[in-house]
């Protein structure tokens, strides 16, 4: 039980924590832009904060997913907008008033640290964007308060070590691709200097090896010399 309540303080502590710095961000963010206009809408599930800029873009990156809004909804699209594009603090609430998403955009694109929530105000999961990609590390938690799995992005696909754990699985990806664990070069360069002394010493046994075995051959033909001599 205590354990148990020490996980909401701390994560209770993290909220209030980014929600602070979340508002400077978008108080400075307000001051500084004319053409930010500020969004409240709803739908049967959830209660959207998030602002806009009615200013056009010059140009789109053709493999990022872009979020813009237009007839009171939130719209998205690969490598282009049809309104005006998210820019700023970005807010999803449950009906119970509980945060269930919480992030910012810049230039309609995701960006910085995102973090949701489950229903009951525990932390759901946590990841961050680099201008529309998911770059860096990554989190996800149980309804308790439980880490799930961790792990890291890179140019918005898996990348490194990824840990489950619940089950205490293991998976290795680069950039995407799931691959076998990667050898430490501490350890490869271990085993090669493992081979290398194993080689020297193979090498050097069978030179010995031939050498005695001379030897032996020549003992043996000095014994049936000797032999002879003294038949004779």
């Amino acid at each position: 039980m205590l354990y148990c309540n020490e996980i909401v303080f701390n994560q209770f502590i993290d909220v209030m924590k980014f929600q602070y710095v979340l508002f400077l961000s978008l108080f400075c963010f307000h001051m500084l832009n004319n053409d930010i206009q500020r969004k409240i809408i709803s739908d049967k599930d959830y209660n959207y904060v998030f602002y806009v800029s009615i200013e056009e873009l010059s140009s789109y990156k053709v493999y990022k997913e872009y979020f813009w809004y237009k007839s009171g909804e939130v719209h998205s699209s690969i490598g282009s907008s049809f309104g005006d594009v998210l820019h700023g603090v970005y807010t999803k609430s449950y009906l119970n008033k509980n945060i269930a998403e919480q992030g910012s955009y810049k230039k309609g694109l995701k960006d910085n640290l995102w973090k949701k929530w489950h229903t009951n105000g525990m932390l759901d999961e946590t990841v961050n964007w680099n201008e529309g990609l998911r770059s860096g590390t990554y989190s996800q938690y149980t309804e308790n308060g439980k880490i799930l799995q961790v792990g890291k992005y890179k140019n918005n696909r898996k990348h490194g070590e990824w840990i489950n754990k619940q089950t205490a699985d293991t998976l290795y990806f680069d950039t995407g691709a799931e691959i076998k664990k990667p050898v430490k070069k501490n350890a490869l360069k271990g085993k090669k200097e493992k081979n290398f002394k194993n080689k020297i010493k193979t090498f050097f046994g069978r030179l010995f090896s031939k050498k005695g075995k001379k030897r032996k051959v020549k003992k043996k033909r000095k014994n049936k010399k000797d032999k002879k001599g003294k038949k004779n």
